[in-house]
């Protein structure tokens, strides 16, 4: 049992990569060098069924398999998620995401606003970003080293307000992964994301982009999703991939996701499994919001 918990939580652990939209890509000044694929977070919702009965865990709130203790309070609709897990959010005066804090300090940015628009992203590291604006929309981002040498640049394509497609080329010395990685987003009927295919090459070439890896959601809930569309590398504003809470996700390793709710609809914790072993104890995510 020891054994299969280990490897419950390694998978889980690898997973979550991806799941806010969830990380795309390393940042481009690691050196570690994750598989390629298991990026941040997509057809197959069935709206509100699915996954989204938590384990037994002590409670018997009707209709979700769970309870929510009574000296939690319920946030209202409109609460800012603050953290989940080891993933943290901040905001300004204006509710507007201007921090954000994963598991891994090269991660942390801060978002920099001149008026009502995001301009530049300000990484832990030293680094910093440069948005690019058009209609509305970021379109391109470039994102430039502390003695400002340019490191990759984004493009970005939209159908309607919905992000279709996400190109980045870098070109860091000590970034190892590759120079080009190509991202084209579908989503489901509600908005959700459906599915994630990524290519990558080892050049600037798209005529060398290698096979996709494929990545699906699906089994969403009827309960809007607070995560706000932040990954590792970049912040997307006004971009919004998951509109409610998905039932699982699937990169090669099924992982199950379900949920007890607020009494204002918004998730209070999700559990987490990984298909074919619904027998080990569900990993737990308690949200929290201000």
């Amino acid at each position: 049992m020891k054994t299969v918990n280990l490897f419950l939580v390694a998978v889980l652990s690898f997973s979550v990569i991806f799941t806010s939209c969830e990380k795309e890509e390393v940042e481009p000044v690691r050196t570690e060098t994750p598989e390629p694929g298991t990026t941040d977070d997509e057809d197959n919702a069935n709206n509100g069924g699915g996954t989204t009965t938590p384990p037994n865990n002590g409670g018997g709130t009707p209709g979700n398999g769970g309870s929510v203790p009574p000296w939690v309070n319920s946030p209202a609709a409109d609460a800012r998620l603050t953290s989940v897990g080891m993933t943290a959010w901040g905001y300004d005066a204006q509710k507007r995401l201007n921090f954000y804090d994963s598991y891994n300090a090269n991660d942390d940015y801060r978002v920099i606003y001149e008026g009502n628009q995001a301009v530049r992203m300000e990484f832990a590291t030293g680094h910093y970003l440069v948005y690019e604006w058009e209609g509305g929309k970021v379109t391109a981002a470039r994102t430039y080293a502390q003695d400002g040498l340019e490191i990759n640049w984004f493009r970005f394509e939209y159908s309607g307000d919905k992000l279709v497609k996400k190109i980045k080329s870098s070109w860091y010395p000590n970034y190892i992964r590759g120079w080009l990685t190509v991202s084209e987003y579908n989503y489901d009927e509600k908005g959700n994301l459906s599915q994630a295919t990524i290519r990558h090459a080892q050049s600037d070439k798209f005529e060398d982009l290698g096979q996709p890896s494929i990545i699906t959601w699906g089994d969403y809930d009827d309960k809007i999703n607070p995560r706000p569309a932040a990954e590792s590398d970049l912040y997307l504003p006004g971009v919004t991939m998951f509109v409610n809470n998905p039932g699982f996700r699937n990169a090669g390793s099924k992982e199950l996701f379900s949920y007890t709710y607020h009494e204002s609809g918004l998730p209070y914790q999700r559990f987490d499994k990984v298909e074919g072993y619904e027998h080990v104890p569900a990993i737990t995510n308690t949200y929290e919001y201000q």
